[in-house]
């Protein structure tokens, strides 16, 4: 699958205007924060769940559109502890992304994550994690 381009959308943009015309599929980052609606009532969506468009929150029918999730790594308890330190090294202290996921790098290369992380596999995972969540920060 080739990669997503982020699409300008603040303002007006005939770019988009090319994009309805051609009927070209995009697709759209939102948060799902629980089910809505059960199709319980006429015309209700029998598979609506609330999503976030920014401030703006919506009923969307899943029903009527593919789902993707990005394949990111489901990690362990002590995986999770590592990118918790490294996210607290930039909110707590300032440390700029990079420079809190290279830290990360530098620290578990001289063994001190040893206790938490079994193998190289478990830290590349780590830094997948890490990388994601700072491209997401500099999204929003």
């Amino acid at each position: 699958m080739s990669e997503l381009k982020k699409l300008e959308t603040t303002g007006y943009s005939s770019k988009l205007d090319e994009i309805a015309k051609n009927d070209t599929e995009v697709f759209l980052k939102v948060k799902l924060s629980g089910r809505r609606t059960f199709g319980e009532y006429e015309f209700e969506p029998k598979n609506g769940f609330a999503v976030h468009f920014g401030n703006h929150i919506d009923v969307l029918d899943l029903d009527k559109c593919d789902v993707y999730q990005l394949d990111q790594p489901q990690l362990n308890e002590n995986q999770q502890i590592v990118v918790n330190d490294v996210k607290q090294d930039h909110e707590n202290y300032g440390i700029p992304k990079f420079n809190a996921i290279h830290l990360a790098f530098t620290t578990y290369a001289t063994g001190y994550y040893n206790d938490h992380l079994k193998n190289d596999e478990e830290f590349y995972q780590v830094l997948s994690t890490l990388i994601a969540w700072a491209q997401e920060q500099e999204e929003e």
